[in-house]
C-alpha cells in the first residue's frame, strides 16, 4: 500500500521489490480493495517481429511469464495480454499445442462471436451481416408465434402509436385502442438518403428501403472483393 501510494511503480517494478508475481500482486490489490493502482506501462510501443519470434521460442521452451518478462523487457501482464489476443488463452501448455513446430502467430484458433473484437475487419463485417440476418429471423418467428395481431386486428390506430409492439402488443397495457388514453402518435422522420418522409417507432436517419439498399450494396462489394482475393 505504501508503494502504491507513491504512484511511481509499475507491476513489473512491484514484482521485483516484493518478490511476488504480477498476477499475485493484482489479485491482492483487488482482495484488499485498494483504490491506488500501479503506473501503467506505455502500451503504444509496437512489438517487433524479432520479439514475436523470441516469444514463440520461449513458449516452446517452457518459459514462465515472469522469465519472458526479463528477456523481452515487458511486463508479464503485457505478455499475457498479447498471448491471449492471438490464442484466446493464457495457459502456456495450450498455446504450445497450438504453435506446434511453427512460430508465434501460427495455427490460431477460430474466433467465435464472443471474441469478435479479436477478429479481422473482414470477419467482423461478415459476423455483423450474419447477426442482422439472425435477428430478423428471430423477429419473424416471434411474430408468427404471437397472437396479438389477431387480437388487435380491428384497431387500425395501433399502427400509428409508439406503444404498439408487433410481438408484445400494447406496451402501455391498454385493453383496446377505442378506450385507450395512452395513445402517442409516431412522429414523422425524414430519410437523409432519399429525402422521403417515413414513420417508424425507432429513430432512424434513413428509411427501411434505403437500409435494405445499403445492405445489398455492402453484400455486392464484399462479393467483388472476395472474388478478387481468390483470383490473386
Amino acid at each position: 500500500m505504501r508503494l502504491l501510494s507513491k504512484y511511481k511503480y509499475s507491476y513489473k517494478e512491484l514484482s521485483l521489490k516484493l518478490q511476488r508475481t504480477e498476477g499475485a500482486i493484482q489479485r491482492r490489490i483487488c482482495d484488499l480493495g485498494i483504490k491506488e493502482r500501479p503506473v501503467k506501462a506505455n502500451n503504444h510501443i509496437k512489438w517487433t517481429a524479432e520479439e514475436f519470434k523470441k516469444l514463440g521460442e520461449m513458449i516452446k521452451s517452457s518459459y514462465k511469464y515472469e522469465e519472458m518478462s526479463d528477456v523481452l523487457d515487458k511486463s508479464a501482464k503485457a505478455i499475457r495480454g498479447r498471448v491471449f489476443d492471438y490464442y484466446l488463452t493464457e495457459r502456456l501448455d495450450k498455446v504450445r499445442a497450438y504453435i506446434g513446430n511453427g512460430q508465434f502467430g501460427d495455427n490460431l484458433p477460430d474466433r467465435t462471436i464472443k471474441y469478435k473484437r479479436f477478429m479481422s475487419d473482414e470477419d467482423k463485417e461478415k459476423v455483423k451481416v450474419l447477426l442482422s440476418m439472425l435477428a430478423g429471423e428471430i423477429k419473424c418467428v416471434a411474430k408468427e408465434n404471437s397472437n396479438v395481431e389477431s387480437e388487435y386486428a380491428d384497431f387500425w390506430q395501433k399502427e400509428y402509436c409508439t406503444h404498439w409492439d408487433s410481438v408484445k402488443g400494447c406496451t402501455a397495457n391498454e385493453k383496446d385502442c377505442d378506450s385507450c388514453t395512452s395513445f402517442n402518435r409516431i412522429d414523422p422522420q425524414f430519410c437523409k438518403r432519399c429525402g422521403i418522409t417515413f414513420f417508424e417507432r425507432k429513430s432512424n436517419d434513413i428509411c427501411n428501403a434505403c437500409r435494405s439498399a445499403r445492405i445489398k450494396q455492402a453484400q455486392r462489394k464484399y462479393a467483388i472483393l472476395n472474388q478478387k482475393r481468390s483470383v490473386i
